[in-house]
């Protein structure tokens, strides 16, 4: 399986002071203590788990496990609802001919969430946070998790204040946690959620591009076309491919490549590639920013993005009858590799 590991920068709730090192409360030991009582010991249904609501980006997760290890980890998996039709995947034939094949739908009956599992080892001690992508699986769910997270605090911890009598309302934060009793504790204005994790880089990974830069011949770039619509000039030219192809107004999405890549010739200097760098990393790694070079006398770029520290381990991938990961047996196999882990972020 693959590890990519992010650092743990923020996460808990935070005053308005500067340059706070450590939350007010909801801390990440705290907040998975928390996360396991309300989701999983109060043994919650699958639906009631969900803390915050999808949109045309994201769409919801659920609690689905976890488990505490040694060392204070946790592993905790989420399940991901993915696009469906009322409920129902859409499958599409591979041995069919184009124009002839059928989109069909397995129907699981009511009430199921269509959806994939997503794995996350938690190391607090280390201010580490740990996607655990099994080999037969692409996405890591980080994008949900995070939002997961990031919902929980805000809304459902014990340090939110919610209407007594409308508990759907929430009236603010305070750095009290909820008494048994009547609520009469009084929202802090100043009380803010704050979360951010950012990918681990690979020691030494820039510095092979910039002492090579007078080698570079070469830049990549991987455009997405719903990107660049929303820039004028690129949204009347991909409009018009789009319209040229019989796509209604609005379909770009159903542009067949929706990702191109282009190569230009160039010729670089040293401070041209940091200048590259600099922005990657100010843009906290995001795809946009992300360049790939060519070097003389080689054939694959060297992307910026290759700096992520993301390492393939062999592990053992305990699994329960339904396919999914026996979360206590897989913490276990992890535990194994936790020196290895303290190496890669020394």
């Amino acid at each position: 399986m693959k590890l990519h590991v992010y650092s743990i920068e923020r996460w808990g709730i935070y005053g308005a002071e500067k340059n706070q090192q450590a939350p007010k409360c909801c801390g990440v030991s705290e907040t998975l203590d928390a996360l396991n009582q309300w989701a999983i010991l109060s043994t919650a249904l699958l639906n009631d788990t969900k803390t915050y609501d999808g949109n045309h980006l994201l769409l919801p997760s659920y609690a689905w496990g976890m488990t505490k290890g040694a060392h204070d980890d946790w592993l905790v998996s989420l399940w991901n609802e993915v696009e469906n039709d009322d409920g129902k995947v859409r499958y599409a034939p591979l041995s069919e001919p184009v124009g002839d094949a059928k989109a069909t739908s397995h129907d699981p009956g009511n009430d199921m969430i269509p959806g994939f599992p997503s794995l996350f080892w938690v190391l607090p001690k280390l201010n580490v946070l740990i996607a655990v992508v099994p080999e037969t699986q692409r996405s890591s769910g980080v994008r949900q998790f995070d939002a997961y997270i990031r919902g929980f605090i805000d809304f459902f911890s014990e340090y939110v204040i919610k209407d007594a009598n409308d508990p759907t309302i929430k009236i603010g934060l305070s750095a009290t946690k909820r008494p048994k009793g009547i609520d009469t504790r009084v929202a802090d204005l100043k009380l803010r959620v704050s979360y951010y994790v950012h990918v681990r880089r690979k020691f030494g990974h820039f510095e092979k591009i910039l002492d090579s830069a007078s080698n570079i011949r070469k830049v990549v770039k991987k455009l997405d076309m719903r990107t660049l619509s929303g820039r004028s000039k690129f949204r009347r030219g991909i409009y018009y491919f789009a319209n040229r192809m019989n796509l209604p107004e609005g379909k770009v999405s159903e542009l067949p490549r929706t990702t191109f890549k282009i190569e230009i010739p160039v010729n670089l200097e040293r401070q041209d590639v940091q200048f590259a760098i600099d922005e990657y990393v100010k843009n906290d790694c995001s795809p946009a920013f992300d360049i790939g070079y060519v070097l003389k006398g080689e054939v694959n770029p060297i992307f910026l993005s290759g700096s992520k520290l993301v390492e393939e381990v062999e592990v053992l991938y305990p699994v329960r009858p339904d396919g999914t990961a026996d979360l206590a047996a897989l913490m276990i196999e992890l535990q194994r590799e936790r020196d290895t882990v303290k190496r890669w972020i020394s």
